[in-house]
């Protein structure tokens, strides 16, 4: 019973049977644990698809590999700190650090409402992630403004795009993409990001309006088909566009 008692697996943490953290323990239907409940939990909340694959790949990279034979009952900060030690060596952004102890904060609230770790324990007490100090705005994702196209250059990038890939370009590779012209408007007037430009229909453009409604995404699965779902945080938006 006791070696039952994993941080990883296929059955509930107190029954007989190897590791319970395996993401596979709940939609194999054997029961729960840290790791599936927290992958089910998501799901039942209705997260993006992108958002419990990335829940997963860090479950599969850096915890599993590292506690997963780690009693849930016995789970320590000692734990933790190997995990964040692992994830170091891959995840550099302090962004990508906070996700992490983000995933395991997120177990250890499942496995207190679950009675799977008393709660007098804090598995994360001290783990503590620094953060760089930076001015506002200044992340890695800053463009400073001077370094920003300008609406000319933009306009001349989407009309040699157009020339490029317009039925009398040259270029197969080019003529493949007609409407690189027009991704290149979106993206630079919109700052729509390529899974909401590729989300768009006729039906959400309004060029007598001026605008362009963002209702939809477009997702791509691992291993699975392609489908239109809803746009990031659910949160539907509109542009103004030019006319054509």
């Amino acid at each position: 019973m006791a070696d039952a008692k994993r941080l990883g697996g296929t059955l509930p943490p107190w029954h007989a049977g190897p590791d319970p953290l395996r993401p596979e323990a709940c939609a194999s239907g054997a029961g729960g644990a840290p790791g599936g409940a927290y992958l089910e939990h998501g799901r039942k909340r209705g997260k993006a698809v992108r958002t419990i694959q990335g829940r997963e790949s860090r479950l599969n990279a850096h915890i599993i590999p590292t506690i997963g034979d780690v009693q849930v009952a016995k789970w320590r900060i000692e734990h933790s700190r190997k995990v964040m030690e692992k994830a170091s060596k891959t995840l550099h952004s302090a962004r990508g650090k906070e996700d992490q102890r983000g995933a395991m904060a997120a177990m250890r609230k499942l496995a207190w409402r679950l009675d799977w770790l008393d709660r007098s324990i804090d598995p994360l007490d001290g783990l503590e992630i620094g953060r760089s100090t930076v001015l506002h705005g200044a992340t890695a994702h800053y463009v400073d403004p001077r370094l920003r196209p300008e609406t000319r250059q933009v306009r001349a990038m989407a009309a040699g795009a157009d020339s490029l890939c317009g039925p009398d370009g040259t270029d197969p590779l080019m003529t493949r993409l007609p409407l690189f012209g027009t991704k290149i408007r979106v993206a630079g007037f919109g700052g729509l990001r390529l899974s909401e430009q590729n989300g768009l229909r006729a039906i959400d453009v309004f060029f007598d309006r001026g605008y362009v409604h963002v209702n939809g995404s477009w997702t791509t699965p691992r291993h699975a088909p392609g489908f239109r779902g809803p746009v990031k945080n659910h949160v539907i938006h509109e542009f103004p566009s030019p006319a054509p």
